[in-house]
């Protein structure tokens, strides 16, 4: 469970110093961190497809949860995530 945490926390680190500001802006690189979260989604799936039981698929999943999360912050301009209370 801890490494679920630690992997999300690193996600939304990431997503934070990709976009380095907390509101939305047309220049911002969001396609970066749309490859990031499509390749580490890939990465999950290929070690499901190698190993349906494998313990490992989730963490990749646990990051982009997180820079996805911290995407969705900055994009909507929110000071927190309704979701968090």
């Amino acid at each position: 469970v801890l490494g679920v945490l630690v992997c999300f926390c690193f996600g939304c680190c990431i997503s934070g110093l990709v976009l380095g500001v907390n509101k939305f802006s047309p220049l911002q690189p969001y396609s970066i961190l749309l490859m990031i979260m499509c390749a580490t989604e890939c990465l999950s799936s290929l070690l499901l497809m190698h190993d349906h039981h494998s313990k490992f698929a989730v963490y990749p999943l646990a990051f982009s949860c997180g820079v996805q999360n911290a995407l969705c912050t900055t994009w909507s301009g929110a000071v927190i995530r309704t979701t968090h209370f």
